[in-house]
């Protein structure tokens, strides 16, 4: 069976045009499967006359002493459609113009300025696809990557055209005969038809060609896109094309990627000069440029228009990648290759032959040949990527590391963010999971938030060994908070998920413990591929992770939380109710934890994912000095004024934050209000709506039914009216058309 029918059976319905079917040209009937023979001028023949014609018969051997190979029509119609045989400048230019839509990311200058272009296609090709959310989905990234003219957009193509129902899918745009300007501009991303509607959607990103030169790729004439300013973008060396190509799309496409597919032409001097240096020096560029990176990306060779004439068995993929690396054994003497053979030799590698070399920069290698067997070799290779595609997955999953669409396009404007001003700076994964971390649902998550923002205030004190002291430094606070609302449970209902916080906690944001040398690892367990690596990139010594905190040590902290929880019982005053006097206590530690640590007060230490007053529920009211408490612990600590309104006069820390002559009001939302959002479109015609609405609420401000207030443009005008001035209607109203005749120009020729 080919690819094309296995890869047919049980795709989903698509808009693919129903053509009438194809007849054998022997036997003239079209209710038979056929074939297509490209060799035969592309003569159809069916199953029965096929090994009748004399150039299939028995033994009969076409180009290259090859038999001639049974290809779908559908299959070849899908080529001719993508590659377009005397395709001309013009029909080119015209393609480009569809193909704009599919830029990912990429480079560009206006004036004496560079940009790092982006936009939303990652997420446009989630939001393409029914049945899933962008957040049950996990994408797979295939970034293929190699030398202009070496047929990175036809392997992709091809992919394509193997599937059943591709011509509602965009496809690369091929380059010219003898054009050796770059055809694809940056990085553009196109979608797998084949998975396009599953859970694991495969996506494949075409980068612009390396070597390519300073001219303008063809497609980039055609993009429209959103920007970003490079900042180390400083002489005409680094903001060339060139060096974009280079240096910003490695760190970008090698941290992300689950496959890279490097495409290169066969060999016809050595692997060594064809293959080998460019892709070390690609990988190279980019390992140090990123930590705590869950995952290395599996590599596939392929090998393009390789020589039809070849033994039979050099087509296998495990034969092929056997005599690619074992044609380079020695790599020690290689002129490009030494200096980065010392450093690995430096931080405790091994490195002699290719097979060694490439196997620091990627998880797996693979060399798959291409060239007139279409159907099966396209086969091939199709299937590689789908297999180290889901091994790569199946590896994030086990390690709780796998992105779905949704944060894999948050990490990816991140990168944005962070490569455009940081080039030889190493991003790092935990960091930008700290910022994406959800809402806690439980005391082991609300837990581990007071841990990582104690943690975060040590390190930002200064403190020498912070993962040795934290433990100690929670301990007693923690005792307090049982004390305050658990009671008599520290076994029973606290161990499991203390131990579990532990676990994450060790698992995916404590750092090696690892030093050598005047470096310090920090990767963390879970995020430990490359070795001990040091926060400026810098992967110095080979090795698994070393534990900062022991199991031992959390065996001594969970009995030291014991110890302080009796000492703590012990001190309560016997009169009055235990529940009150425990939550009294739990106070005094409370206010004295944040006098010994007054980084941790500062509001960008606080957190809203979690209410540091009891560690139990998600924090909904701000008060001026930047706390975030719940609303049991508002209710704790305040006083009624009425049923909804809460008088609170002091804070965590009552000698600081004390408003005794001016209470705070919090008011409370009705119990079972739900979330209430306002947002709106026609600002005015908006705000006076909501006028109308006020009246019906004997004039109550109507901001204040309501927890969010969103809007864009006009609607952003509203929102910051309504709840960051907290202006009353008929004044928003005033305002607003005063703002708009001054922001606002009107639009010329309108009355055409």
């Amino acid at each position: 069976m080919t690819v094309s029918q296995t890869l047919e059976n049980g795709q989903p319905p698509c808009n693919e045009q129903i053509q009438a079917p194809e007849s054998c040209v022997a036997c003239q009937l079209t209710n038979k499967k056929v074939w297509t023979c490209v060799q035969c001028g592309h003569y159809t023949f069916c199953d029965d006359y096929w090994d009748k014609e004399r150039p299939h018969g028995p033994g009969a051997r076409g180009f290259n002493n090859r038999p001639h190979e049974k290809v779908d029509p559908a299959f070849v119609e899908r080529l001719e459609r993508i590659f377009g045989e005397g395709r001309s400048k013009e029909d080119q230019a015209e393609l480009f113009d569809t193909d704009a839509e599919t830029m990912w990311f990429g480079v560009n200058k206006s004036s004496d300025e560079s940009f790092l272009d982006y936009s939303d296609r990652l997420i446009a090709i989630m939001l393409e696809s029914d049945g899933f959310s962008t957040s049950d989905r996990y994408p797979q990234l295939i970034s293929f990557v190699g030398k202009t003219g070496k047929g990175k957009s036809t392997v992709i193509g091809r992919e394509q055209a193997s599937i059943v129902g591709t011509k509602s899918f965009p496809a690369p745009v091929n380059g010219l005969t003898d054009d050796l300007i770059s055809t694809s501009g940056d990085v553009h991303l196109y979608v797998d038809p084949a998975t396009h509607h599953e859970k694991h959607p495969v996506l494949l990103a075409d980068c612009e060609g390396l070597g390519g030169g300073q001219s303008v790729p063809r497609a980039k004439e055609h993009q429209s896109s959103r920007k970003r300013k490079i900042g180390w973008a400083k002489d005409s060396r680094t903001s060339s094309r060139v060096y974009a190509v280079k240096c910003l799309f490695p760190r970008i496409l090698y941290t992300f990627s689950d496959v890279i597919v490097f495409v290169v032409q066969e060999p016809r001097r050595t692997f060594q000069s064809d293959v080998l240096v460019n892709l070390v020096e690609w990988a190279y560029s980019s390992i140090e440029k990123a930590v705590n990176q869950p995952v290395l990306p599996h590599l596939i060779i392929t090998l393009n228009r390789t020589d039809n004439a070849i033994n039979e068995e050099q087509w296998d993929l495990r034969t092929a990648t056997d005599m690619l690396l074992a044609a380079q054994q020695d790599i020690t003497q290689v002129p490009e290759l030494i200096r980065i053979v010392q450093g690995l030799k430096l931080s405790g590698h091994s490195v002699k032959s290719a097979k060694e070399l490439l196997e620091c920069f990627y998880q797996s290698i693979t060399v798959v040949r291409r060239y007139m067997q279409i159907d099966e070799q396209i086969g091939k290779l199709y299937n590689t990527i789908r297999d180290r595609a889901t091994s790569s997955h199946t590896e994030k999953r086990s390690i709780r590391m796998a992105l779905n669409a949704e944060k894999l396009h948050q990490f990816m404007n991140a990168a944005y963010d962070y490569f455009s001003e940081n080039l030889d700076k190493p991003f790092d994964f935990v960091k930008e999971a700290l910022h994406l971390d959800p809402m806690p649902h439980d005391f082991q998550g609300h837990m581990l938030h007071l841990v990582l923002a104690v943690r975060n205030g040590m390190s930002g004190m200064g403190y020498p060994n912070t993962e040795r002291q934290l433990l100690e430094k929670v301990k007693s606070l923690l005792a307090s908070y049982i004390a305050g609302t658990i009671k008599d449970l520290l076994n029973n209902t606290f161990r499991k998920p203390a131990r579990m916080a532990f676990e994450e906690l060790c698992d995916k944001w404590l750092p090696c413990g690892f030093e050598s040398n005047g470096y310090t690892c920090c990767n963390v367990r879970f995020a430990h591929v490359k070795g001990h690596q040091a926060s400026n990139g810098k992967i110095f010594q080979k090795g698994p992770y070393q534990p900062s905190i022991t199991d031992d040590q959390f065996e001594g902290w969970f009995n030291g939380i014991g110890a302080e929880l009796k000492k703590m019982m012990e001190e309560l005053p016997r009169a009055g109710s235990e529940k009150d006097n425990a939550w009294g206590k739990h106070l005094q530690r409370l206010e004295r934890f944040y006098d010994d640590n007054s980084k941790l007060s500062h509001s960008e230490n606080v957190s809203h994912g979690t209410c540091f007053c009891c560690i139990n529920n998600v924090p909904e009211h701000v008060l001026p000095c930047g706390h975030i408490l719940c609303t049991e612990c508002v209710s704790a600590l305040g006083d009624h004024k009425e049923r909804d309104i809460m008088l609170v006069r002091y804070c965590l820390r009552r000698h600081t934050h004390n408003w005794d002559r001016d209470p705070v009001q919090i008011r409370f939302k009705p119990e079972g209000a739900g979330k209430r959002a306002l947002s709106g479109v026609r600002g005015l015609v908006e705000l006076i709506m909501l006028e109308e609405l006020q009246k019906l609420l004997n004039n109550i401000p109507v901001q204040n039914f309501f927890d969010l207030i969103v809007g864009t443009s006009t609607g952003g005008i509203v929102s910051l009216g309504l709840g960051v001035k907290d202006l009353p209607v008929s004044e928003c109203i005033r305002d607003f058309k005063d703002l708009c005749g001054k922001a606002f120009t009107p639009r010329r020729l309108k009355k055409l």
